[in-house]
Order: C-alpha cells, then structure tokens, then sequence
C-alpha cells in the first residue's frame, strides 16, 4: 500500500511527533530502504550524525532527519524534520508493513472448551487449544499449536504466535506480542531438599504480563511460587530469556537475548540488560540501570548506571580493571627481574 509523504508527516503529528515539511513531500511512496538501497518511491533516515556523509549517494524519495542537521549538510531531497529520525521510521514502516491478519474466528480443528470466552473479532487458528475459564480479548490472535489453559487471559489485541504455552490462571495484557516456542507460566525451580532427595514445592503463583510487551521465541518466564512472577507494561524481551519464579520487572525495561533472571529479583523501570547479561536471585536493582554483556550483579545495584562484569561493578571501573588485567604478565617479567638482581646483589654483599 501507498501514501503520500503528507500523509506520513500527518501520522507521525498525530503519534505526538513535532515533524514538520521540508521540500514538496512525494505523492507515492511504497516503503522504507537503507540510505544507499532506496529509490524515488521510498523513505530512508538518518539516526545519527555519522551517517550523513551517505546522503550524497541516496536517491530516496523521501528523508527522515534531525532538523540540526542542515546546519552541517545542505539537503536537496524532501524530508519530514523530526527530533528522533529513528522512532519516525519505525512509526513509518508500521504503515507500509502492518502484521497480516487472517479472518476472524476460529479454525474447525481448534479445540476450545464451552467454558472458555472468546471475543467474535478473535483469530483462532487450527490445532490450538483454549481450556475452560480462558478468556480471549477482542482482535486477539492465536497461531497454530498454541495452548492457553485453564482461566488464562489474554488482553485485546495481542498476537500469540505458533507452538506457545501461555499456562493456568496467567495474563497477558493488551497489544503484546509473544512469539513462537514461549512458555508463560512454567513451573519455577522450587524443590526443597530433605534426606538426599528433592521434594517438589507446588508453585501456585501467576505470571502476569502488563501492555505492549514483546518477548521473544523460547523464551520461559515461570509463575510465582506464593506470589506473582511480574513483567510491567512495555518491556521488550528478546529470545531464549529465562525468567524465574517471582521476578518482578519494572515497566520498559529491555532484555537481550540469553539474559537469565534468578528468582525473587526485583528490577527497576527502564533497566537495561544485554546479551547473557542477568541477575542472582533475591536483589534489587534501581530503575534506569543498564548491564553490559555479561554482566551480573551479586547484591542490590542501588545507584543507577551503567555496570560490567560479576559481581557487576560500574562500566568505567571495569574498564580500568580490565587494562591492569592485560598488563599483569609484563608485571610479572618485571617483578621476576627484579627478584632476580635482588638475588644478585644480596649474593655478592655476602
């Protein structure tokens, strides 16, 4: 599907976008490219200064850019001038890329319980099954394979791709996202040890999942032991994340791929967790604190930053350390040489 370029600026105005025009606005653009790839018909942007060399070269229709920008580069294509060229794109690509919605109700080889409320505009699609007390909210789509069992909920508007488990008495808010493989509500890791055996403790909380959150294929998030396993509204989880029991996640917080959350750990909004980065359980972590690739922390992070390694310490500390870490050998040849004059001249004062 086409648009126009004034009707881009239109949607980014009405997203609480400040955009303004600069140029006459295309009439027929058809998507988004890199700035090196794209031709007349399709929008491309620039999300950071280093970049603008590359505008030469471009031949798009139509540019997203930081208006202080034409300080340092005369443009002579059309733009949309907005402070954050890069959330633009994504507004804009939504347009041209919606997610394909197949009709709505449910496939004849679904299996739902007469118990279960599901909502008219609801996708149900084959082989998955919907348990008694589930209920499914209005324009909810559920792929291939999925189970959602006994009293789950699943808000408005949200997609549950293939061969995902969202178990019983979980929710999941409005407008998320969960993809393919997922396990919402697993069994956290609760065993009691008692004569050299392990006795299984019955984990009776929930998961309960807020709005706008995306997590990401193969990705566990287990239910409570006693209480609620907790992810805030619009977080974003990458794939193969584990999430243990009784985690709490503080609302637009950012898990890459392969983070692992230990058990009881309380994490602060707007928290930032790179990839195989986690946590041990039982800690609490300040809002706006990112964890570099890696790193951990071993006790309550209550200072806001960015922080490396395990234990985590801040990222400008780790970096000193991992220098003076590189030059141990040659301190050693040097403490070895010393030692050996030492040796020498206590020898000939002898």
């Amino acid at each position: 599907m086409g648009y126009t370029g004034q009707q881009l600026l239109n949607h980014l105005q009405q997203a609480g976008m400040e955009a303004i025009a600069h140029g006459e606005l295309p009439s027929d653009l058809v998507g988004v490219a890199p700035l090196c790839q794209s031709n007349q018909q399709q929008v491309s942007f620039v999300s950071q200064a280093k970049y603008l060399k590359q505008l030469h070269a471009t031949q798009a229709g139509l540019l997203l850019l930081n208006p202080s920008w034409l300080d340092q580069y005369t443009l002579d294509c059309p733009a949309i001038l907005v402070a954050d060229p890069y959330a633009a794109y994504a507004l804009v690509s939504q347009l041209f890329y919606p997610n394909p919605r197949q009709a709505s109700g449910i496939h004849p080889q679904a299996v739902v319980n007469r118990g279960a409320q599901i909502a008219s505009s609801a996708v149900i699609g084959p082989f998955v099954v919907i348990e008694a007390g589930a209920v499914i909210g209005e324009d909810v789509v559920i792929s291939s394979h999925s189970r959602i069992a006994t009293g789950a909920k699943v808000g408005a508007r949200s997609r549950i791709d293939n061969n995902v488990s969202i178990l019983h008495y979980c929710e999941v808010g409005e407008d998320c996202h969960i993809k393919s493989g997922a396990v919402i509500g697993g069994d956290g890791f609760g065993f009691a040890p008692y004569q050299g055996r392990w006795l299984k403790i019955p984990q009776i909380g929930r998961v309960l999942i807020g709005h706008r959150v995306s997590i990401g294929s193969n990705t566990c998030i287990d239910r409570g032991a006693l209480k609620d396993t907790i992810i805030g509204d619009d977080c974003i989880i990458d794939n193969l994340v584990h999430i243990a029991h009784n985690v709490e996640v503080g609302q637009g917080t950012a898990m890459a791929a392969q983070v692992g959350i230990a058990g009881s750990t309380k994490i602060g909004a707007y928290c930032v967790f790179a990839g195989q980065a986690g946590a041990v359980g039982h800690v609490t972590i300040a809002d706006k604190t990112t964890f570099m690739a890696r790193g951990a922390p071993a006790s309550d992070i209550v200072e806001s930053g960015v922080y490396s390694g395990f234990p985590a310490i801040p990222h400008t500390q780790w970096q000193k350390s991992k220098v003076q870490i590189r030059k141990l050998n040659d301190l050693t040849q040097r403490v070895k040489q010393l030692e050996k004059k030492l040796a020498q001249f206590s020898t000939e004062g002898e």
